[in-house]
């Protein structure tokens, strides 16, 4: 039996912006041939139910909470990643989501830690009066570059409802397709779903490889547009997550939903309220002996596919925390599992805690394709936060969560409830 071992379940942290901070093809993706599966996007009771395998039953769904009836909805699927690594190609958590840019359908990486979409080039079939003169330039965290040209486009998420459909400006990779994650059906650039309020994103003109000082953002995120189109009917999104069919781990099929997005009018519990300007929270860890507790920025990155934390984080909240005893049995300087963090928010009554995983009997979960996610795998970073002092609470652990996103009056991040 070939065995895959869980070595690096982390795609390259992106910077193409100050806080545009996403999963990519950083590590050095490898082409494979793309196998189509039909899928069903449309949003009923039935179909949901439809596609949802026996004896798994989905979180208390979000919506529930109070929503407006003109809601906008979507399916997150999993697929897979095949990245170079020395110890064998890995399967690694990603949501993708399919949507349609002037009736192409593409699927894209679902990420709340960018802004933006960013396509390849190849994967639409744009008029040559949709781009414009600006150009933009980014990097992601492993080094890959991406390259191209703004345009405008027409979106959807269904685009048999006209409701769903906007207006708006894309990036366009004409540098030779960098963004590729090679899977069931090829995820051909990013969905970044959360923007700050000025500075941060995709669709740009000048270079947002370092700090993004050089560019000027005139492009933002699909739920932008949204609301300005209606204010009323689309201040914030919800994101809702299937249990994993395994408790801590499972696999999915990939042609059915591990998620849903719905774009709508909605809100939480005070308690749950996040701050979450620009993107940004300021989390606490409390330490496990509650003698001193670190508060730090970070953000909520569906793109990064493991927890990342700086090492005197793991030394605040594990007690005696031993790079040699704690990490390294599942490669790639990941927290072993069994041990147990917590953090909080500034200004926030909300907390929480988790359990690192998986346990070292784990490590190596058989046959290729025997898993499509794994919740709270946790990296070590070293001193230095992953991108721009920030600590990232990635997919491993948002995978346990529902969330409402909102906007402020402009349209940009402004809080999150956690509602599971």
């Amino acid at each position: 039996m070939k065995k895959i071992k869980l070595a690096s379940l982390v795609l390259g942290i992106s910077a193409a912006s100050t806080l545009m901070v996403s999963c990519g093809s950083g590590d050095g993706s490898t082409a494979s041939t793309a196998t189509t599966n039909t899928v069903n996007t449309n949003i009923t009771t039935s179909s949901n139910k439809a596609l949802i395998p026996i004896g798994w039953e989905p979180y208390q769904n979000p919506l529930q909470q109070g929503g407006s009836t003109s809601t906008i909805s979507a399916y997150l699927y999993p697929d897979i990643g095949y990245i170079s690594q020395s110890v064998s190609i890995i399967y690694i958590n990603i949501n993708k989501i399919l949507v349609y840019i002037d009736g192409q359908p593409v699927w894209l990486l679902f990420d709340t830690g960018a802004c933006g979409i960013l396509v390849n080039q190849s994967a639409v079939n744009l008029p040559q009066n949709a781009y414009i003169s600006q150009t933009f330039y980014g990097m992601f965290g492993g080094g890959t570059t991406f390259s191209g040209t703004d345009a405008y486009a027409t979106v959807c998420l269904n685009p048999s409802n006209t409701n769903s459909c906007v207006y708006m400006p894309i990036a366009v990779d004409t540098g030779g397709n960098s963004f590729t994650l090679s899977g069931t059906n090829n995820v051909q650039g990013d969905f970044g779903a959360e923007c700050g309020n000025q500075w941060d994103g995709f669709v740009s003109a000048g270079d947002f490889s370092s700090t993004g000082t050089s560019a000027s953002v005139f492009g933002y995120n699909y739920a932008y547009y949204l609301y300005k189109e209606n204010p009323q009917l689309y201040n914030s999104f919800s994101l809702m997550y299937y249990p994993l069919n395994n408790g801590w781990w499972g696999y999915v099929p990939y042609n059915s939903p591990e998620g849903v997005i719905t774009f709508g009018n909605f809100s939480g519990s005070p308690n749950d309220y996040i701050p979450y300007p620009n993107r940004t929270a300021n989390i606490v860890f409390p330490s496990y002996n509650s003698t001193s507790s670190i508060t730090t920025s970070g953000i909520f990155d569906t793109g990064t596919s493991v927890v990342l934390l700086t090492t005197n984080i793991l030394q605040n909240e594990i007690p005696n925390f031993s790079q040699t005893l704690d990490e390294g049995e599942c490669g790639y300087n990941q927290v072993n599992g069994g041990l147990s963090i917590s953090y909080a928010f500034a200004n926030s009554s909300y907390s929480t805690f988790y359990t690192t995983e998986p346990p070292s009997n784990m490590c190596y979960i058989g046959e290729p394709g025997a898993f499509t996610y794994i919740e709270d795998i946790t990296q070590d970073i070293g001193m230095n936060a992953a991108v721009f002092g920030l600590q990232i609470i990635g997919n491993a652990e948002m995978l346990r969560h529902s969330y409402i996103f909102t906007l402020n009056n402009q349209g940009f991040s402004q809080g999150i409830y956690v509602t599971q």
